[in-house]
């Protein structure tokens, strides 16, 4: 997810149906090969930036802090 708006409502969604959300584990991702900065195409790159948005917007949704 790399929108706010997709994280506030994923978030929304998982408190309405489970309660509170006392945990937060950034674990999702695609697992990356490993590769010379020099060989980054744009493709990797839009990997790594999603796996990167995705952990930053869902640590800084209000849930997490009181």
């Amino acid at each position: 997810m790399r929108k706010d708006s997709d994280i506030q409502s994923m978030m929304t969604d998982v408190t309405e149906q489970l309660g509170p959300i006392n945990v937060l584990v950034n674990n999702a991702g695609s697992l990356l090969h490993r590769m010379k900065a020099v060989e980054l195409d744009e493709a990797t790159w839009s990997e790594i930036n999603l796996n990167l948005t995705s952990a930053a917007l869902c640590s800084h949704a209000p849930w997490f802090h009181p």
